[in-house]
């Protein structure tokens, strides 16, 4: 009888020596470094458009081509406007055409490598007083 109870206290105690293992490896296992990017899927081919705003002002740069161009609000007759009176006729009627510009692709390249690296595993701070420091907040 001793000897049973024996056996049965020594196969509780691995049991439990295993669980014990095994929820320490679960806890401390790291996601996947795929699943920690912000954007998994951005590549410079795999994107046509960036919109920047900043408040009122906004500025387009787009893919076409092979090339990306940078589009800011045009003016009429602005320098850089392939029409001679700033407007395009495709546009409704007193809207003004958007001035396009060469961008620089080296830049693109470097703006893209840096999207890619983005991840959601650093937490700066959570006090709310510094969100205007690090530049996240509303305003």
């Amino acid at each position: 009888m001793k000897t049973k109870n024996l056996a049965i206290a020594a196969i509780v105690l691995v049991v439990l020596a295993g669980v014990v293992i095994l929820s320490e490896q679960l806890g401390n296992k790291k996601p996947s470094e795929e699943s920690l990017k912000i954007f998994p899927a951005l590549t410079l081919g795999t994107c046509s458009k960036i919109v920047v705003f900043s408040g009122a002002d906004t500025v387009t740069l787009r893919h076409k081509s092979g090339a990306w161009t940078v589009d800011l609000p045009g003016t009429a007759g602005a320098a850089g406007d392939s029409t001679a009176t700033g407007i395009n006729p495709l546009t409704p009627a007193g809207a003004v055409a958007a001035v396009q510009y060469p961008a620089d692709s080296a830049l693109m390249a470097i703006a893209f490598e840096k999207l890619a690296g983005w991840k959601r595993d650093i937490l700066i701070s959570q006090n709310t007083a510094k969100q205007t420091l690090f530049e996240v907040d509303a305003g």
